[in-house]
């Protein structure tokens, strides 16, 4: 999956209009020069903002737009850049909150696997004294980690990679069960195998980059506790996902259950607010074998979920009628 992240690594929150137009331009023009513009998963719609700057910048945000980059990953950690009216729904930037109207901000949760993990001297004797942030040793950027280890406790942290790794898996892990969509971000030193020495993961003694390290310890965990099917989508797709989510709960829709001798026959869409008009369609969850008909709609069916149809309102509410009835009787809701 590609997507830009610029090649200078310049901050942008003092930028000014030029400069940046001249970092995309020349971005783009690497891009579509090494073929990666073609590519089938390249994001060319959005771009991820060095240090993810320029978000209160107009020229910068301006500069993006005018060169097609309407959405960029922000960072949770900071709430000025979090819809405020809810949290599955992306900030859309103004001029009053940010210099400039319309760039799209998707919330992406940061992690303790850092981009530029510096080095620290630390003891490898188990008789040696415990990390400690009033450590001070010159540092050099490195990507294994030791480093990230020694960048952790440098915060004022204690512990191993172990702890670091117990603490990712039990915070993102109710992230993912809370349904949110937010992306995890890793930058490219966290993808170096190549050396790296060899550690146990989920009781598996192996060689891991750090990326391997975080996914293979989060992702046990929560299908230890689910069987949801996890997707990974590209940068611009996560984009639209967020933004069409926006639009579909504007579209204030619902879904209403139709009886027959106390069985569930069918199901209604509708949003009658909107006049039954929502330009996002809208999912539906149907238990059993299906539908009768789908009318046309697209179907989904990942893993054990229940198929999901995605239900078009063109003007007029939708009935589905079910091929397996369903009971409904007290005992159900028991």
């Amino acid at each position: 999956m590609h997507v830009s992240h610029t090649f200078t690594h310049e901050s942008q929150d003092a930028a000014v209009y030029s400069d940046v137009k001249k970092e995309i331009e020349w971005n783009q023009a690497w891009l579509n020069m090494m073929g990666l513009s073609s590519a089938k998963w390249f994001s060319g719609g959005g771009f991820i903002p060095p240090a993810i700057t320029g978000m209160h910048n107009a020229d910068a945000l301006r500069a993006w737009m005018d060169n097609g980059l309407g959405n960029a990953v922000g960072d949770n950690t900071r709430p000025v850049l979090l819809n405020t009216q809810n949290e599955h729904w992306p900030l859309i930037t103004s001029v009053a909150g940010n210099g400039y109207d319309g760039v799209q901000i998707t919330p992406r949760w940061a992690t303790n696997i850092f981009y530029n993990a510096s080095f620290l001297p630390f003891p490898t004797s188990p008789a040696s004294p415990p990390f400690s942030h009033s450590n001070t040793f010159p540092k050099t950027q490195c990507d294994t980690p030791t480093c990230d280890l020694a960048e952790w406790v440098s915060f004022g942290n204690v512990g191993s990679m172990s702890d670091i790794l117990t603490l990712e898996r039990k915070t993102n892990s109710r992230h993912l069960l809370a349904l949110r969509h937010d992306p995890f971000m890793f930058h490219q030193a966290n993808l170096r195998w190549e050396g790296q020495n060899k550690t146990t993961i989920n009781g598996v003694y192996g060689q891991y980059s750090m990326l391997q390290m975080w996914v293979e310890t989060v992702v046990t965990e929560v299908t230890r506790l689910v069987q949801w099917p996890i997707l990974s989508l590209k940068h611009d797709d996560i984009a639209a996902a967020f933004r069409e989510r926006a639009t579909r709960d504007a579209c204030g829709y619902s879904l209403s259950w139709n009886f027959s001798n106390q069985t569930i026959t069918s199901v209604t869409v509708s949003a009658p607010s909107v006049s039954d008009i929502c330009s996002v369609p809208i999912p539906v969850t149907i238990p059993g074998s299906g539908v009768v008909d789908d009318k046309g709609f697209k179907s989904e069916k990942l893993g054990i979920d229940p198929l999901t149809i995605w239900v078009v309102l063109n003007g007029s509410n939708v009935t589905l009628q079910l091929k397996d009835a369903v009971s409904w009787s007290r005992d159900v809701l028991k």
